[in-house]
């Protein structure tokens, strides 16, 4: 079952690098899922801007980063 966005809720990710940038593409933060987001299923890759698109924040210091 996916999980609701919540603005307050932490991503239910973990991170697992950076993605360098490419010419004006900027580098983008990675992620592996722990519990389907939207389309995404349990393990996905996807980035931080993804992850933030479904509601969900990054916490300094948190698992998520």
């Amino acid at each position: 079952m996916p999980v609701e966005k919540s603005p307050s809720q932490s991503a239910p990710a973990t991170f697992i690098g950076i993605q360098d940038g490419f010419g004006s593409l900027p580098e983008e933060e990675l992620y592996n899922l722990r519990a389907p987001v939207g389309e995404h299923p349990v393990g996905s890759t996807v980035s931080r801007s993804t992850l933030e698109k479904h509601g969900f924040q990054i916490f300094p210091g948190s698992p998520e980063r």
